[in-house]
């Protein structure tokens, strides 16, 4: 399981999911495809990033300080 299933609610998930449909459905090619690329760039970044903040929570325990 990646970082992004591990944390991302169901609305999230579903909201992703129309987006890749939204992009698929455009017409140009060319728009599509760099749409698609950014798109699938974001969400290697972001699954990176929330791997990361995953792993210093571990490290570092959240403490609430008044």
């Amino acid at each position: 399981m990646n970082a992004w299933n591990s944390v991302a609610t169901e609305g999230t998930r579903l909201k992703r999911e129309q987006l890749y449909r939204e992009i698929e459905k455009l017409k140009d090619p060319i728009e599509r495809s760099n749409l698609g690329h950014t798109y699938s760039k974001l969400f290697m970044f972001l699954e990176e990033d929330i791997a990361r903040a995953l792993k210093i929570a571990a490290n570092n325990p959240y403490t609430r300080q008044q």
